[in-house]
């Protein structure tokens, strides 16, 4: 189990990193969905794989890619709409 984990945590951590690029070229929303895809697709297919070692394996990787894609992206996407909210107030202060 503990093997299976940090292939997990690895690819995370690791994909972290890299998602800026993939960001910069598809957009923050993007990036969330397809991560929360290649997540639910990593359970799914650890669900019904039978459970061999390389099954196992696989759906750590893809889960960590998935997992990596939507931990990355999501907080920045909460920041922007409380920015989004903050100038949308200010200018509607400074309308009226």
């Amino acid at each position: 189990m503990s093997t299976i984990n940090g292939i997990y945590n690895a690819i995370q951590i690791i994909g972290m990193f890299l998602i800026a690029k993939l960001v910069k070229r598809y957009g923050k929303r993007n990036v969330f969905s397809i991560g929360l895809i290649l997540a639910a697709v990593g359970m799914l297919i650890l669900e019904f794989g039978g459970g061999s070692m390389p099954v196992i394996v696989i759906t750590s990787l893809i889960r960590g890619i998935g997992n990596a894609c939507g931990g990355a992206t999501m907080w920045a996407m909460v920041s922007d709409t409380i920015d989004y909210g903050e100038w949308k107030s200010e200018y509607l202060r400074h309308a009226f």
